[in-house]
């Protein structure tokens, strides 16, 4: 890699490149000595993953700053809590490919940054969840939280039964795993232990009405939810539109 010469009077000699950025931390996490092999093939994809992510957030930033009062950039410069959770969104992000994740991470920081944000601790452990948590663990959360509205948001057609219990229609929304029974129990164990999902009554026979309209989430899971779900309208319409 390339590096300016103060002595040729290169006027960005202390502004480093993302490129300079990713490869130092690569550098530093291999404790200084960086093989071949993985500066050839794990930096370049690390550091365009870097460039995306950050420019995912500036773009949703720069948004909030347009809609929310009293919201500004430089006052996030300011917010200790705000660059903490940053940090740490970055970290995970750069160990992810799945988009679902991803948006959850992108949501969580600029939650993050308002002023309603959950409690400092409260984050760092939601944080942690999202990192923790599969993909899958975040659909069926949601799924839980109330069913009815997220089978409307994926277009699946109401059951036709008049009397089950919830866990059979989480079996109907997620027809993927409906062989596969046993992993979706250990994601709602998951969940529960968690404290974001309370099971009691998943396998509890229901009429229609109350087994598409109970939540099964906890208030910290709702909260949680709350977390990593954009906290703007405009931005999941203009999301949606893509």
């Amino acid at each position: 890699m390339a590096k300016p010469n103060p002595n040729n009077g290169d006027k960005n000699i202390l502004k480093p490149t993302i490129g300079d950025i990713g490869y130092s931390l690569t550098k530093a996490a291999l404790g200084g000595g960086v093989p071949e092999l993985y500066s050839m093939v794990i930096t370049p994809p690390l550091t365009k993953r870097f460039y995306k992510w950050i420019k995912s957030i500036d773009e949703r930033v720069k948004k909030l700053e347009k809609i929310v009062d009293d919201f500004s950039v430089e006052k996030l410069g300011k917010d200790e809590m705000f660059l903490t959770a940053f940090m740490e969104a970055t970290n995970i992000a750069l160990r992810n490919h799945d988009e679902k994740k991803l948006e959850a991470l992108r949501n969580a920081v600029l939650n993050s940054s308002l002023p309603n944000s959950p409690e400092e601790n409260i984050q760092l452990l939601f944080l942690r969840y999202v990192d923790e948590l599969t993909p899958l663990h975040l659909a069926i959360l949601k799924f839980f939280d109330y069913p009815e509205s997220y089978l409307k948001q994926k277009q699946i057609p109401f059951p036709v039964w008049e009397k089950t219990n919830p866990g059979r229609i989480l079996y109907y929304a997620f027809p993927k795993y409906e062989n596969e029974r046993g992993f979706l129990r250990l994601i709602i164990q998951d969940l529960a232990r968690k404290k974001l999902l309370d099971d009691s009554k998943i396998n509890t026979q229901m009429m229609k009405t109350a087994y598409l309209r109970t939540s099964h989430a906890t208030t910290f899971g709702k909260q949680f939810l709350r977390f990593i779900t954009s906290p703007v309208k405009e931005l999941d319409d203009e999301k949606n539109k893509q």
